[in-house]
């Protein structure tokens, strides 16, 4: 998201530029109709991208379609390996898919990747430190990656 553009005192609105990735089909309309709201407002434009931020780039990821069936359904996690009844996702590392935007600067990131949050942030570093970002919100918790294992002490080193 880029919320740059207001000039120092002046009352005009920032103007935002939001980018929302999201792999569930279930929850791209309910993202469809706030686009349409927000790119009805002034100052605010918002594109939605079906798919994912994964954490390893040209990786696609993958979800139980019969347990995805809920918009907004928090509890839906996507994994790296498909199988009979599973749903692949286009997924694309965080720095492709700036790369294939063009964003030179980001102000807020916010990860919510079920799990993956510190796999993204861990393979992002390099990018992170060559890139203006302001602002990173994530999750952390004991599902996922998060959870245990040797990929829960590298990420919290």
């Amino acid at each position: 998201m880029d919320a740059g553009n207001m000039a120092v005192g002046t009352s005009s609105k920032p103007a935002f530029t939001v980018h929302a990735v999201e792999p569930l089909p279930t929850n791209v309309p309910l993202l469809r109709g706030l686009q349409a709201r927000a790119n009805a407002g002034e100052g605010v434009t918002m594109f939605v991208h079906p798919g994912a931020v994964g954490p390893l780039a040209d990786t696609p990821l993958y979800f139980n379609a019969s347990s995805c069936t809920q918009v907004g359904r928090e509890s839906c996690i996507l994994v790296t390996a498909g199988g009979p009844g599973m749903h692949e996702v286009t997924a694309w590392s965080l720095p492709f898919f700036v790369a294939e935007h063009r964003l030179d600067r980001i102000d807020f990131l916010m990860i919510d990747s079920e799990g993956y949050d510190g796999a993204i942030l861990l393979n992002s570093v390099d990018f992170l430190n060559t890139r203006t970002t302001r602002m990173i919100e994530f999750e952390y918790h004991t599902i996922g990656m998060w959870g245990s294992g040797p990929d829960q002490v590298k990420l919290k080193q």
